[in-house]
Protein backbone atom coordinates (compact mmCIF):
# COMPACT_ATOMS: atom_id res chain seq x y z
CA UNK A 1 0.00 0.00 0.00
CA UNK A 2 2.76 2.42 0.96
CA UNK A 3 4.65 1.58 -2.25
CA UNK A 4 1.66 2.63 -4.33
CA UNK A 5 1.43 5.90 -2.44
CA UNK A 6 5.10 6.67 -3.09
CA UNK A 7 4.77 5.62 -6.73
CA UNK A 8 1.71 7.86 -7.19
CA UNK A 9 3.47 10.75 -5.51
CA UNK A 10 6.52 10.39 -7.76
CA UNK A 11 4.34 10.30 -10.89
CA UNK A 12 2.49 13.45 -9.77
CA UNK A 13 5.76 15.16 -8.89
CA UNK A 14 7.21 14.40 -12.33
CA UNK A 15 4.07 15.76 -14.00
CA UNK A 16 4.26 18.97 -11.95
CA UNK A 17 7.96 19.43 -12.71
CA UNK A 18 7.43 18.87 -16.45
CA UNK A 19 4.55 21.37 -16.48
CA UNK A 20 6.63 23.91 -14.53
CA UNK A 21 9.68 23.52 -16.78
CA UNK A 22 7.62 23.77 -19.96
CA UNK A 23 6.00 27.02 -18.79
CA UNK A 24 8.85 28.70 -16.85
CA UNK A 25 12.09 27.09 -17.98
CA UNK A 26 14.80 24.96 -16.40
CA UNK A 27 16.59 27.89 -14.74
CA UNK A 28 13.39 28.85 -12.94
CA UNK A 29 13.13 25.28 -11.63
CA UNK A 30 16.70 25.37 -10.30
CA UNK A 31 16.06 28.77 -8.74
CA UNK A 32 12.86 27.53 -7.13
CA UNK A 33 14.61 24.48 -5.71
CA UNK A 34 17.47 26.61 -4.35
CA UNK A 35 15.22 29.27 -2.79
CA UNK A 36 12.80 26.73 -1.33
CA UNK A 37 15.76 24.88 0.22
CA UNK A 38 16.96 28.05 1.93
CA UNK A 39 13.42 28.88 3.10
CA UNK A 40 12.91 25.32 4.35
CA UNK A 41 16.12 25.35 6.40
CA UNK A 42 15.21 28.73 7.88
CA UNK A 43 11.70 27.54 8.82
CA UNK A 44 12.98 24.35 10.40
CA UNK A 45 15.60 26.08 12.52
CA UNK A 46 13.42 29.05 13.47
CA UNK A 47 10.52 26.81 14.46
CA UNK A 48 11.94 26.17 17.89
CA UNK A 49 12.49 22.97 19.78
CA UNK A 50 10.16 20.09 19.11
CA UNK A 51 9.82 17.37 21.66
CA UNK A 52 9.13 13.72 20.97
CA UNK A 53 5.85 14.14 22.84
CA UNK A 54 4.58 16.22 19.89
CA UNK A 55 5.45 13.41 17.47
CA UNK A 56 3.53 10.82 19.49
CA UNK A 57 0.14 12.52 19.17
CA UNK A 58 -0.66 14.31 15.93
CA UNK A 59 -3.90 16.26 16.26
CA UNK A 60 -5.19 19.45 14.64
CA UNK A 61 -4.27 21.34 17.84
CA UNK A 62 -0.61 20.62 17.17
CA UNK A 63 -0.66 23.32 14.49
CA UNK A 64 -0.82 25.90 17.30
CA UNK A 65 2.66 24.88 18.31
CA UNK A 66 5.79 25.23 16.25
CA UNK A 67 5.32 21.72 14.87
CA UNK A 68 3.18 22.99 11.98
CA UNK A 69 5.85 25.48 10.96
CA UNK A 70 8.63 22.89 11.17
CA UNK A 71 6.66 20.29 9.20
CA UNK A 72 5.80 22.89 6.57
CA UNK A 73 9.47 23.89 6.42
CA UNK A 74 10.45 20.26 5.93
CA UNK A 75 8.02 19.90 3.03
CA UNK A 76 9.33 23.12 1.47
CA UNK A 77 12.88 21.84 1.91
CA UNK A 78 12.19 18.74 -0.16
CA UNK A 79 12.98 19.32 -3.84
CA UNK A 80 9.91 19.37 -6.03
CA UNK A 81 6.90 21.46 -6.91
CA UNK A 82 4.22 19.31 -5.27
CA UNK A 83 6.01 19.16 -1.91
CA UNK A 84 6.50 22.94 -2.01
CA UNK A 85 2.79 23.45 -2.61
CA UNK A 86 1.91 21.11 0.26
CA UNK A 87 4.43 22.83 2.54
CA UNK A 88 3.11 26.30 1.71
CA UNK A 89 -0.47 25.17 2.36
CA UNK A 90 0.54 23.68 5.70
CA UNK A 91 2.40 26.87 6.64
CA UNK A 92 -0.62 28.99 5.72
CA UNK A 93 -2.91 26.82 7.86
CA UNK A 94 -0.47 26.90 10.80
CA UNK A 95 -0.16 30.70 10.63
CA UNK A 96 -3.93 31.20 10.35
CA UNK A 97 -4.55 28.86 13.30
CA UNK A 98 -2.05 30.83 15.39
CA UNK A 99 -3.63 34.18 14.43
CA UNK A 100 -7.19 33.03 15.15
CA UNK A 101 -6.14 31.38 18.41
CA UNK A 102 -4.36 34.55 19.54
CA UNK A 103 -7.41 36.70 18.69
CA UNK A 104 -9.68 34.27 20.52
CA UNK A 105 -7.52 34.43 23.65
CA UNK A 106 -7.46 38.24 23.56
CA UNK A 107 -11.25 38.41 23.23
CA UNK A 108 -11.83 36.03 26.14
CA UNK A 109 -9.33 37.93 28.31
CA UNK A 110 -11.14 41.21 27.57
CA UNK A 111 -14.49 39.62 28.32
CA UNK A 112 -13.24 38.17 31.62
CA UNK A 113 -11.74 41.50 32.69
CA UNK A 114 -14.95 43.44 32.04
CA UNK A 115 -17.09 40.68 33.52
CA UNK A 116 -15.52 40.77 36.97
CA UNK A 117 -14.93 44.51 37.34
CA UNK A 118 -18.45 45.15 38.68
CA UNK A 119 -18.46 42.23 41.11
CA UNK A 120 -16.24 43.84 43.75
CA UNK A 121 -17.74 43.74 47.23
CA UNK A 122 -16.27 45.81 50.06
CA UNK A 123 -16.59 43.99 53.37
CA UNK A 124 -15.41 45.02 56.81
CA UNK A 125 -14.77 42.32 59.40
CA UNK A 126 -15.45 43.26 62.97
CA UNK A 127 -14.25 40.96 65.69
CA UNK A 128 -16.22 40.78 68.92
CA UNK A 129 -14.70 39.96 72.26
CA UNK A 130 -16.11 36.87 73.99
CA UNK A 131 -17.44 37.24 77.49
Amino acid sequence: MFRWFIFGYLILEILFVVAFVSSQGILALFGEIFLSGILGFWLIFSGGGITTKEFSRITPNILKTSFGVVLGGFLVLLPGILSDIAGCLLLAVAILVRIFDKNKKQKTEKREKTKFEDDIIDVEIVSEERR
